[in-house]
């Protein structure tokens, strides 16, 4: 039986981390640049990702340079009596957290395809060129709430640019949290095309064993209090760039014309407890930048 899965610009940093006292960490230049480029081609093998309980998963293609981003394809056929949804979680791109947008619903007796699509704007801030090799697990869901859910094993593919193509792992942001094998950095980006609001990247570094998810636990903007849109779930020795979002009617609410000031806590959990706890760290914009 399949195992379950638990569930730019320059800026002057003042920090508190875990013992305390704080340090200033002063940066030059962009924290974040995305640039918008052509993705540099891959291909995979057709393989089988999961074949038990009546049901066969596999992979069928990767186009790099897809309409929507780039889209892993996935076929599925449903040799039961009973309708199947199939749903990605815990998904990576060279080592580097990456949940794309997939849901295939295969009938009864059926059979299905659906591509799994990666967000171009999000893989370009992880600065990912590429895909080398990619990480999931399936979770296998009937067709009501009732019928339940079960979570594959983890699959791991690489890609035809494995062993071609280095992945880097640069974030020019500020070390608010290092200890215990997570490494919490903050950077800015100002979003003009994000849907939800306005986004400043968190880059988290999880080195340890086990799964851990991170969580705001306090934040203002300019010393007023606006929570935000913001949850990671970074799988054990992979890498995340985390968008923390400020809805555009709570900036507008608040009358923020620039954040030049923000004060957050972030927390670090596994499934053995807390980690790491930032306590309030402040983050102060030397270069206001409109938003």
């Amino acid at each position: 039986m399949p195992r379950s899965l638990y569930i730019p610009l320059s800026i002057c940093i003042c920090v508190c981390l875990f013992a305390g006292c704080a340090k200033t960490d002063a940066l030059d230049g962009d924290i974040v640049t995305a640039e918008k480029d052509i993705f540099t081609d891959a291909d995979i093998q057709e393989q089988t990702v999961y074949d038990g309980q009546g049901l066969t998963i596999k992979a069928v293609s990767l186009d790099m340079n897809a309409p929507d981003g780039p889209t892993l394809m996935l076929s599925g056929e449903n040799r039961t009596g009973a309708a199947r949804v199939v749903t990605i979680r815990n998904c990576s791109v060279n080592n580097i957290m990456a949940a794309p947008v997939f849901e295939m619903k295969i009938g009864p007796n059926g059979d299905a395809s659906s591509g799994a699509v990666f967000s171009g704007d999000l893989l370009e801030v992880a600065g990912i060129r590429t895909f080398t090799g990619i990480s999931f697990v399936l979770r296998i869901a009937g067709a009501s709430e009732a019928e339940g859910y079960f979570d594959t094993d983890q699959f791991n593919m690489f890609t035809s640019m494995s062993g071609k193509y280095t992945q880097k792992y640069d974030f020019p942001g500020a070390v608010i949290a290092d200890a215990d094998g997570v490494i919490i950095k903050i950077g800015r980006v100002a979003d003009d095309k994000a849907v939800l609001g306005k986004q400043i990247y968190i880059y988290i570094d999880n080195s340890t064993s086990t799964d851990i998810t991170v969580e705001s636990t306090d934040t203002r903007v300019n010393g007023i209090p606006i929570d935000p849109m913001f949850f990671a779930a970074v799988g054990a020795g992979k890498k995340c760039w985390a968008p923390l979002v400020f809805q555009d009617s709570d900036i507008v609410k608040n009358s923020v014309e620039s954040i030049d000031d923000l004060v957050i806590s972030l927390r670090a959990v596994s499934i053995y407890g807390t980690i790491a706890d930032t306590g309030a760290c402040q983050v102060t914009f030397s270069r206001p930048d409109t938003i």
